[in-house]
């Protein structure tokens, strides 16, 4: 039998709400959620990070 699958938007301000309830859960409970959100998460972020980083202008490294 196929598990149903649910996906959901949230902003990441409401995504650490979620993480830090779930921290307040018994270990045995929550951790593989988080697990599993953490996993989904940590490439979105860094994605958005890499989105936002401002751009080196060119010759400003070592250019003495």
């Amino acid at each position: 039998m196929n598990e149903l699958k649910l996906t959901f938007t949230l902003s990441l301000e409401q995504a650490n709400i979620v993480m830090a309830a779930l921290g307040k859960l018994p270990y045995e409970a929550s951790a593989g959620v988080i697990g599993l959100m953490q996993q989904q998460a940590d490439p979105q972020v860094k994605a958005a990070q890499a989105e936002l980083a401002p751009l080196e202008p060119m010759g400003a490294a070592g250019t003495d």
